[in-house]
């Protein structure tokens, strides 16, 4: 439900699991039962933020912090920061964001999974970006594509190529954009990462409107439209809509 953004319908079983935690830990190692609750706690951080309720979000974050910090977890640590850093981020908390991008990277190495370091470093460029500093967002990109390309990882070079492109766009490389955007929608593809997809596309839609190609940008818009119908994916919608209105 929530990969379908169905995020209202996903809380009521977020919170079924939450009631009935206390009991099935009772058939689980405790390290095994802690790291699941944190797991829980951290999609249920998620989901309070994309609602906006953005106390609830932090408390469930902190919680899952909190719980992976007693347990030494590295991997889960830098899953919640990067979690929490991305919120401060998107909540122009610059210096909290900050903050935890460096817990979550640290975190990354320590646990040894190189797969964990693609979205810190990415939010990194983004805090820069929000900050003016294309030239720096720019390198902190190209080292989380870089880690992308070296571990054949497709989430993180659907990610990073629409951020590359987005950067690209707005500085005026449209060749670049254009090649970053459609790579991004390729590896979209691959694993069906249906937001990174939606955002490459009507990204793409963006730039090719600007560049005076109307109608493939109203095609690939209305393709998207269809696409996020058929399979319900119900912010897809919106955005692509949002487009077509444009």
């Amino acid at each position: 439900l929530k990969q379908r953004s169905m995020i209202k319908e996903s809380l009521v079983f977020l919170e079924r699991a939450i009631r009935i935690e206390h009991h099935a830990r009772e058939h689980l190692p405790l390290a095994l039962a802690e790291e699941v609750f944190a797991e829980l706690l951290l999609e249920r951080s998620i989901c309070e933020h994309i609602l906006g309720n953005q106390n609830q979000a932090q408390h469930y974050a902190q919680q899952a912090d909190e719980l992976a910090s007693q347990q030494s977890n590295h991997a889960l640590l830098s899953k919640i920061a990067t979690e929490k850093a991305k919120q401060a981020r998107e909540l122009y908390m610059l210096a909290e964001s900050d903050l935890q991008i460096q817990r979550a990277y640290r975190h990354a190495v320590e646990s040894g999974y190189a797969k964990l370091k693609i979205i810190p470093l990415y939010e990194q460029g983004a805090l820069y970006w929000e900050r003016g500093d294309t030239e720096k967002a720019a390198s902190f990109f190209e080292q989380a594509l870089n880690v992308s390309d070296e571990i054949h990882d497709p989430v993180g070079r659907a990610v990073v190529n629409n951020g590359l492109g987005v950067l690209s766009m707005c500085v005026g490389e449209s060749v670049k954009a254009r090649r970053y955007f459609e790579e991004s929608i390729r590896a979209s593809l691959l694993v069906q990462r249906i937001d990174t997809l939606v955002n490459a596309r009507t990204n793409l839609a963006e730039l090719l409107h600007c560049m005076g190609n109307f109608r493939k940008a109203l095609g690939l818009v209305n393709d998207t439209i269809k696409y996020t119908r058929d399979i319900r994916h119900q912010h897809g919608l919106g955005v692509a809509l949002r487009y077509r209105s444009m």
